[in-house]
């Protein structure tokens, strides 16, 4: 992939796979934000390669379109240097549907080893690993940042989970953080202090982007091995409640084999039945208690 007359040159580095990525200067900044935490020196041969354009408007640079939602034409080039034939290009306007080159889990060098899936993970303050999935927009994040702000937890992913099936470990993945609903109300007072992005969600509204050391005041905590599942699920019932259940099959985005993820992950998992009505405070407190105690 040619670097063309004005665009910016910025490399990555996910877990091994080097990527080369070709943009609008104004865009750096963004991928710093984004993805500050995989920011690496030049990497010589690239194991991948990505274009990011916003083609309605050059000038204007990809993620400020694609935040804005302004439904300009934008595209996404990738080409994966290690496989026969492997390359992928998006033409779209709005981001919803469209799978986000970053980090590049298609490639076959991640996704023959990596299993994600939509979720949260913290390091309990005895040290084991907590993962935890649930629908969308039920609570995860809110849940994670309870947990870490008044119960000494440490956070090491949201929004997906890493697990790297032959380490059999979830891996630190630090990228910013959405806040949303109660949440972003809760954040608005403190956002000119920080560096933050908005955009809007069609399912959820505004939404402000922070990355979590601006928030938690520490970088991620290094992953490890799963201890414990929690599976959120909602309830009409006023309180928290928490059930050990058996393991579920989630249907991980990898290549690796179902014995492999198995192998990653505990035999029973907690479920816990969500009160719409309680807060993000009372379900971390009943979830520290459970895992104390099943």
């Amino acid at each position: 992939m040619e670097r063309e007359h004005g665009e910016a040159e910025f490399f990555l580095d996910f877990w091994g796979v080097k990527v080369r990525a070709l943009c609008h200067p104004s865009d750096i900044e963004d991928l710093k934000f984004f993805y500050g935490s995989f920011v690496s020196a030049e990497c010589g041969t690239p194991d991948v390669s990505l274009r990011l354009r916003c083609n309605g408007w050059p000038s204007r640079g990809f993620f400020a379109s694609t935040l804005a939602n302004d439904r300009l034409e934008k595209s996404i080039e990738l080409v994966d240097h290690h496989a026969s034939v492997f390359s992928i290009g998006h033409t779209f306007q709005e981001w919803s549907g469209v799978p986000s080159p970053l980090p590049p889990f298609a490639t076959s060098r991640l996704r023959e080893r990596l299993a994600i899936y939509s979720g949260a993970a913290v390091r309990l303050t005895d040290g084991r690993i907590a993962a935890i999935v649930g629908p969308h927009y039920i609570g995860k994040t809110s849940l994670v940042l309870a947990l870490c702000q008044e119960h000494g937890a440490q956070l090491v992913s949201d929004s997906i989970i890493v697990m790297d099936t032959r380490t059999q470990s979830c891996l630190t993945y630090q990228v910013p953080i959405g806040f949303r609903h109660r949440s972003l109300d809760i954040i608005i007072p403190t956002l000119d202090a920080l560096d933050y992005r908005l955009t809007v969600s069609r399912d959820t509204g505004l939404v402000a982007l922070v990355r979590p050391e601006a928030i938690l005041g520490r970088h991620n905590s290094a992953g490890g091995p799963i201890s414990k599942l929690i599976v959120l699920k909602a309830s009409q019932n006023p309180t928290v409640e928490i059930m050990e259940i058996g393991r579920p099959n989630l249907g991980w985005f990898t290549r690796a084999s179902n014995e492999a993820i198995e192998t990653c992950l505990p035999e029973t998992a907690l479920e816990i039945h969500c009160g719409t009505q309680t807060s993000p405070a009372e379900r971390a407190a009943a979830i520290s208690e459970g895992v104390e105690t099943l």
